[in-house]
């Protein structure tokens, strides 16, 4: 594979291919998940993304020769595959959700450091779509801007497509990148491109209006930014006022008069009056802090400082940043000197760091992307010395943001080692799917009585920076070691509970651990009454009640409690929950705890709360937000084999949720016939809320396996592939809910090995906690089926990648 000292790029680009080929699946996979394979290929392409097409290659590959008959008739092969197959979806998903917080940033810091073709091949490997087009936008921006227009061109095309097909959704940050994108266009002079963006977004905007009876606040914002970036003043006012709110018309001001001093050199006097008309009713700091850069990015300083006097404002250095901007573009240079030095003054009043340093680059970048950050040269001491003092402490953000701020000053030298650094950060991965993954495998290390491999559990769990989820797992395993008489690695695993559970600040932060903390005083004194039970729930509660969003809180604090046997605690947090519930006026928290308590309620077979929820889901004043929670009753009363109720409450959710009537007699058609059940997804693109799509494709499944047929296993996998990455928990319980109906409707273990195949393979292009649901899910069924042991063949898997990389 080497030359001399050289990588073979042959070898690094087409091995894995040529391995792949011959069908040996043990080699290929060995030779995907090695330390040495990853540093050739790392070497050859430090973005990573070579290493990304080859285990996509390998898990192709395995992937067909567990459907092969003739190989899937191989017991040992088969679980060797299923093994091979869950490390490789892990490590993809690990890979996908480093290259996810990727900055745009970051990659444009590396395009003007000369390594362009790096940046957009690091952007690629980003496994989200839209995340993608905001990174190439920017790296197409700093192409253009180092003289490589027609790379920059070449990549804004394909921002654009992706854009283009990404899929709809009118409450995500799509419109945002495409505001961006207007704004970035017309600043590099392409205003006919962007002006046809602008009018584009205007369309999708309009559409989400007319269908969704409105769209989010941010997405008008983004549209006003975008028609001022191409002069549409008129335009870009109405958007802004569209949500009918001064705060976010004067936040669609701000950054409309931010792009057109940028790009024009002049702001039109219309924005300038409308703010001042919104003066008297602006309701918060934020927005007088912005009226005053407004003032000042339009020439009037003076003014912007007699208001922030006036309002007890503490932004005087964003105001001079504002006035630096509009100093530069009228050419003034005695301003941008005063101006300059004013900035370094009021910025040297702070003592030196992390926040200094983040404050020193944000001032340079400034809020609107400009290039007035380049006349900051008198801040650049203050900068490299902060910064040499402070960078170990910076996150990806942060010190893109340095990089970026050096580059605009000249040093090159800080840019890199920034670029650098921010690479180099491994970020912890904390997750509740891993968590409860991690419990699951724990228990049937326990059951085999394996030390070494409950030892790497809790190993594993130490890595997690989450004290909450990392306290569930230890007491998981103190349970094993306990019962196999490993008082050491009980000891080990308890001193840590106990120290995190007497360190009040991280209590504060997480009462929930203290749920932990009783489900072990129970288990070691084997009295779930026990006082210190007692103690613990209680402490916990004492915290929950302080907590703004104690209501979800303590229904997870039930949840812990329930699982863990301790079921009459569960019940009083049952109780305390809904009680909150009924004072919580919050619509959005409601919909989102009413899903959380029914879950309590089902598992503890609870029908009187799930009527008490059913009826607060009919309380509030939002429409969408009311069907949210009653789908998620829908779904738990399913659950719990009352179908008939469950199908008529989605049907009136259905009704509620739904922008556009949907007809009932389809829907019921949906339930029995295989070639209408479609009709159920369909339902779900006239809902407004994500969440509350998400509820109805929940309940719509709880429904259907309550009485599981082959065909609802098929069409489950078609649901789990359009439940949003934001919501992995509840794509979870739709897993788990297709594995039970498989265990009840098939004898042979094709149905759980199918099933598990496919979650994996939708899981590994999104991230680690959709691989762990899978696997918490479905190992237990594949074990019945297939090998007991299978559960330990997969966990070595895991965590070999988990070595190597």
């Amino acid at each position: 594979m080497k030359k001399g000292s050289e990588i073979d790029p042959y070898a690094a680009r087409h091995l894995v291919a040529h391995i792949s080929r011959t069908k040996n699946t043990r080699k290929l996979y060995d030779l995907v998940i090695s330390q040495d394979w990853r540093q050739i290929s790392s070497g050859f392409d430090p973005s990573l993304r070579l290493i990304n097409e080859d285990i996509e290659l390998a898990f192709r590959v395995i992937e067909g020769a567990v459907f092969n008959p003739l190989d899937s008739e191989k017991p040992k092969l088969l679980e060797f595959h299923l093994a091979s197959l869950s490390a490789l979806a892990w490590l993809s998903a690990r890979l996908g959700q480093s290259a996810g917080t990727l900055t745009p940033g970051m990659l444009e810091a590396i395009t003007r450091l000369g390594d362009s073709e790096q940046a957009l091949r690091r952007a690629l490997t980003i496994p989200d779509i839209i995340n993608q087009a905001r990174c190439m936008i920017q790296i197409g921006l700093g192409a253009f801007e180092t003289n490589q227009h027609a790379f920059a061109n070449q990549v804004w095309e394909q921002a654009y497509n992706f854009l283009a097909y990404a899929p709809a959704d009118f409450f995500n940050y799509a419109f945002e990148t495409q505001s961006q994108f207007v704004y970035v266009l017309a600043k590099t002079g392409k205003f006919r491109r962007a002006a046809k963006l602008a009018q584009e977004i205007d369309d999708s905007v309009r559409r989400g209006v007319d269908l969704a009876e409105g769209v989010v606040s941010t997405t008008q914002i983004a549209l006003a930014k975008a028609w001022a970036s191409v002069g549409g003043v008129e335009k870009s006012i109405q958007a802004a006022r569209e949500p009918g709110d001064v705060d976010n018309l004067l936040s669609g001001i701000y950054e409309a008069v931010g792009a057109q001093q940028v790009i024009y050199q002049k702001v039109s006097p219309l924005f300038l009056e409308t703010a001042l008309s919104l003066r008297a009713e602006l309701s918060g700091s934020e927005s007088l802090r912005k009226l005053t850069e407004i003032l000042a990015l339009c020439g009037q300083v003076e003014s912007a400082f007699e208001l922030m006097r006036e309002e007890n404002l503490a932004n005087k250095a964003w105001i001079l940043r504002a006035g630096l901007t509009y100093a530069l573009a009228k050419g003034d240079g005695e301003l941008l000197s005063i101006f300059s030095h004013q900035i370094l003054e009021e910025i040297s009043k702070s003592p030196g760091s992390v926040e200094r340093l983040t404050e020193y680059a944000a001032l340079i970048l400034g809020s609107h992307q400009d290039t007035a950050g380049g006349e900051l040269q008198i801040l650049l001491p203050g900068l490299r010395e902060d910064f040499d003092q402070w960078h170990h402490q910076l996150d990806r953000e942060r010190l893109s943001r340095c990089a970026l701020a050096f580059l605009w000053l000249g040093d090159e030298t800080r840019a890199q080692q920034a670029v650098s650094q921010a690479l180099q950060i491994e970020l912890p991965v904390d997750d509740w799917d891993e968590t409860y993954a991690l419990i699951g495998f724990a228990q049937r290390f326990g059951n085999e009585r394996d030390g070494d491999r409950l030892a790497s559990i809790l190993s594993w769990s130490r890595s997690r920076t989450d004290d909450w989820q990392r306290s569930e797992v230890e007491v998981a395993v103190a349970k094993a070691a306990l019962q196999m008489g490993e008082d050491a690695m009980v000891q080990d695993a308890t001193e840590s509970l106990f120290q995190t559970a007497s360190d009040a600040q991280v209590v504060s932060k997480h009462p929930n651990l203290l749920g932990a903390l009783a489900v072990w005083y129970g288990i070691k004194n084997n009295d779930l009454q026990h006082p210190k039970v007692r103690d613990s729930v209680k402490k916990a509660l004492d915290y929950l009640k302080s907590d703004p969003d104690d209501v979800d809180a303590i229904a997870y604090l039930g949840l812990t409690l329930a699982e863990n046997g301790l079921e009459d605690w569960a019940r009083k947090m049952l109780t305390q929950a809904i009680q909150l519930l009924h004072k919580e006026n919050d619509p959005n928290t409601v919909a989102r705890a009413i899903g959380t308590i029914a879950n309590l309620a089902a598992i503890l077979k609870d029908k009187d709360a799930l009527g008490e929820l059913q009826k607060i889901s009919l309380a509030g004043d939002d429409e969408w937000l009311n069907a949210e929670g009653l789908f998620w009753v829908s779904g738990w009363w399913a659950v719990l084999n009352e179908g008939e109720k469950a199908r008529q409450l989605f049907m009136q959710a259905l009704q509620l949720g739904a922008w556009e009537g949907i007809e009932e007699q389809k829907i019921e058609l949906a339930w029995d016939d295989p070639t209408q059940v479609d009709q159920l997804l369909l339902a779900g693109k006239y809902i407004g809320w994500p969440s509350t799509k998400v509820a109805e494709l929940f309940a719509a499944l709880a429904i259907l396996v309550a009485d599981p047929k082959e065909w609802h296993i098929t069409f489950g996998i078609d649901v789990l592939e359009t439940i949003p990455e934001a919501y992995s928990e509840k794509r979870s319980l739709c897993l788990k809910l297709l594995a039970e109906a498989d265990e009840k409707t098939r004898t042979q273990p094709h149905g759980i090995v199918q099933l598990t195949v496919k979650a994996l393979h939708q899981s590994k292009s999104r991230h680690t906690g959709e691989v762990w649901a899978v696997l918490r899910s479905c190992v237990p069924h594949l074990c019945a089926h297939l090998n007991e042991k299978l559960s330990l063949q997969i966990w070595d898997e895991l965590e070999k990648v988990r070595q190597s990389f």
